[in-house]
Parts: structure tokens; sequence; C-alpha cells
């Protein structure tokens, strides 16, 4: 009782992005800027954007050099925003100039991105841009604000004079073409990538996934091993490795971290080193094509069977599942056709239709009389 209320951590709620930046001295030396990402020192000279952090409005902070060279003044690409210090009055017409104050930060990348600006009309900004560019170690002026190189000769004039604050009342405001931006630059080369007159049209597309099927043993399916088949050829490494396990280095090992260890190890040996594991893999490959030549498959096993030619049963029930495989128009096609074929010619029904059409004449007449 009697105390203050106690304002919960991290409540920045009476700040507003529209909050025009300010120059403070650092309280302390733990904030950073945004831009260049440096620490700010204790009692230096510091500038605030509101920003946004998690959901909440908080203030950032720049180097005023930094916040100087975030400036920017640019034609406007369209006619809707509205001017920062004059929040009730007219819209900055598409083409306009207007000047741009930016909180840039770089990200993991190194891409220097945008986080927060706010917008002004030049002769809006003047008072204000005298306050940030009249800070100590701003080398910044109006006449060397961003973007200024890039108007037009007879816009560039008028645009210094309304950012020095003289009187511009009498003049009229320029119009210019806003620069394109690459996002509409790049939707709109896609006619000229397909005549050839974008760079885009030149990189090569990645090649399309085929969609055929690998010939040979069905997707997911491994062949059996025939009882009594020689042992499989060993690699170099796979020798190497049951020699090198033994040693006593890699007991406390996991079978795991020996295996890595293992191959690190693979890889530094010259070489030198490894051509005795070589011919050794060479030999045990000689060796397994002797016993292969030699082998001989047990009768109903699975290489045996392979081996066999098919019997004339299996090739009509093979021939049978290829017409089952078939797409069903197929099938219908064929079934229509089969019984085209057996089906009796029709009869001759020339003289019952014209007994049928005379009957209906007779009818005809004694209708009229």
């Amino acid at each position: 009782p009697g105390r203050a209320p106690c304002r919960p951590p991290g409540d920045m709620s009476g700040l507003s992005q529209q909050d025009h930046p300010e120059v403070v001295v650092a309280t302390s030396g733990r904030s950073s800027c945004q831009t260049c990402g440096e620490s700010i020192g204790k009692g230096e000279n510091r500038v605030g954007m509101v920003g946004r952090s998690s959901g909440v409005s908080c203030m950032k902070w720049m180097h005023p050099q930094c916040f100087a060279l975030n400036m920017r003044i640019e034609y406007a690409p369209t006619g809707r925003a509205r001017c920062n210090a004059d929040r009730d009055g007219a819209l900055i017409g598409k083409g306009e100039p207007r000047l741009l104050m930016r909180m840039m930060k770089t990200s993991c990348g190194g891409e220097v991105v945008a986080k927060a600006q706010q917008i002004y009309k030049p002769a809006n900004a003047a008072a204000l841009l005298t306050r940030y560019l009249s800070v100590e170690g701003v080398s910044v002026t109006a006449a060397t604000i961003g973007g200024l190189d890039e108007l037009e000769a007879e816009h560039r004039q008028w645009a210094v004079d309304a950012l020095e604050g003289r009187d511009i009342s009498s003049r009229e405001v320029p119009v210019g073409t806003p620069a394109t931006k690459p996002r509409a630059a790049a939707a709109r080369s896609g006619g000229e990538a397909e005549a050839g007159g974008s760079e885009a049209a030149a990189l090569p597309k990645p090649a399309a996934k085929s969609a055929a099927k690998p010939e040979g043993k069905p997707a997911g399916k491994r062949a059996k091993k025939a009882a009594g088949a020689p042992k499989g050829v060993a690699s170099a490494y796979t020798l190497w490795c049951k020699e090198e396990r033994q040693a006593a280095e890699y007991a406390p090992l996991s079978f795991g971290e020996a295996g890595k260890a293992l191959g690190a190890k693979w890889r530094s040996l010259s070489d030198e080193a490894k051509a005795p594991w070589v011919e050794a893999s060479k030999r045990d490959r000689a060796r397994h094509a002797r016993e292969m030549e030699a082998f001989a498959p047990a009768p109903g096993s699975p290489s045996a069977e392979a081996a066999q030619p098919p019997t004339k049963k299996e090739e009509e029930e093979d021939d049978d599942d290829d017409d089952e495989d078939a797409p069903l128009s197929k099938r219908r096609r064929q079934g229509k056709a089969s019984q085209t074929a057996a089906a009796p010619p029709p009869l001759p029904q020339k003289e019952e239709e014209e007994e049928e059409d005379e009957d209906d004449d007779d009818e005809e007449v004694e209708v009229i009389e």
C-alpha cells in the first residue's frame, strides 16, 4: 500500500512504430547497433527506433552514423503512403520524392535488410533531419543522403532544398519514374526468358525425374542366396578393418564410434599403405570367381530355378498375366472385338420391312376415308 504499481517487465505498450527516431545518450554499455552489430559504449550518442521483437514493440538502437547512412530518398513507388510527420495530410503521390528513415540489420547470411522504416515528405522532415545530422560523428549531409544521385538531375536540387528547410512552396513538386523492384522485374522478365532475352533462359533446367522403372529385379525385393554358395568378395577396406579393429585403441569405443575412427584413419592412409590390402582384395576376387565356376546349385534352390528355362505352361500364364495388366480401355476394346467376331451375321429383313410399310399405308388410307 502506498507504492506505485509495478510495471510488467517488457511492457512496451506506450511505444508506437510511428514515433519519430530519437537521439539519446546510452546509460549503459549493454546495447549494440542493429546495423553494424558493434556495441554502443556508455555515454555515447545513439539513435532509437521502435521495432518489433517477438510480437512486442521495443526500442532498437543504432549508431548515429549508421542511422544517417541508412537514410534514403527515392521516388514513391505507389500513391498509398502518408508522411509520418503529417498523418492527416494528403498522400504522397506516386513518383514524388520521399525520404526513408530506416533501421537496417545484417542477417546471419550477411545480407542487410530493412527491419523498420518511416516515410516522410522531404519538406516535413527538414527539422528532424537537422537534429540527426548535427550529432557529433555524423558525416552525412542533406546533399549526400543515399539515393540522391539516382534522382533525375532537375529534381535533385529541389530535394536538397526541401531537406535543408528552404522555402519550396512556390515550386512544383517534381514527379519521376520509380525504380523497379527486383521481384516485379523478375515477374515481367518471364516473357523475355522465353524469347531468349533474359539471363534466366540461359540457366540449365533441372533434369526431370524419369517415370520409367528400372529393368531387372523388382524394387524392394532381394534375391535369396543359394545354400552353399561361395562367400562374397571382400573389399580392401573390409580386410583392413578386420585387422585394424583388433588394436587396443578401439576397445573402449562403441561400434559406431569405432566405425567412424576406422573410416577416418583409412582415408588418411597413403596409397602405399593401402596397396597390400588392395592386392589382398584382388586375390579374394579371383578366389570368388573360381569357386563360382565350380559351384553347382542344389535342385530346388532359387539359383537352380532361375537357371532352368520356363515351361510352355508358364509361358501361357505369363501371356495371360500380360493381358490382365493391360489398361482397362484396351481390355474393353478386345472384349468388343471378340463379341463381334463370335456373333452370327444378321438375317435379311428386307421383305418383312416392306410388308410392314404396306400395312402402314393401308391404315393411313382408312383413316383418311
